[in-house]
């Protein structure tokens, strides 16, 4: 007997095996663009911590006085200040939150009492600051994803140029 085409049963079997086939290639694809757009969450939070450490470290390099914290204690804000390109001193103040309802997971930057300024999203787990001595400042930045999960945690020294230079 010659056979010309597919019997519906082959025709049936070729069909599941291509869903189930297509399922898989779905799934594969599916868990790698979330990782994909995981990993790019991630790159972004972390860059946006490295720029508010930056920004932390070039205003505290210019310091010349330190009004919180006390030498020797830690705290989780810094207030100091630093000389102006022009007019009078600047006082900078970074903390995490601040009151009147701001999230207390963004790093928040204020100059002379201004209003805060945030420098990162709400990926902050934990800042502290420790005033080694005078003029030298140590300082820690943690982020996490808000499930709890530790992305990173950066620390740095900064040595303060103008410190004891105020008038």
């Amino acid at each position: 007997m010659n056979r010309r085409g597919f019997t519906l049963v082959e025709l049936l079997i070729g069909t599941l095996l291509s869903v189930i086939l297509l399922g898989i290639v779905f799934q594969v694809l599916s868990v790698s663009v979330n990782s994909w757009r995981a990993g790019i969450e991630r790159t972004s939070y972390r860059q946006a911590a490295r720029m508010a450490v930056g920004r932390i470290t070039q205003e505290l390099k210019y310091a010349d006085q330190i009004t919180y914290p006390a030498v020797g204690t830690k705290a989780q804000s810094i207030h100091f200040y630093k000389p102006a390109d022009s007019g009078p001193r600047q006082r900078f103040g970074f903390q995490l939150g601040t009151t009147g309802g701001a999230s207390t997971r963004t790093l928040y930057m204020t100059i002379d009492n201004g209003s805060p300024t945030p420098l990162t999203g709400n990926t902050v787990s934990n800042l502290e600051f420790l005033i080694v001595e005078q003029g030298l400042v140590q300082f820690q930045l943690s982020l996490d994803d808000g499930a709890g999960a530790g992305l990173e945690t950066i620390s740095t020294l900064v040595n303060c140029l103008n410190f004891g230079t105020q008038p």
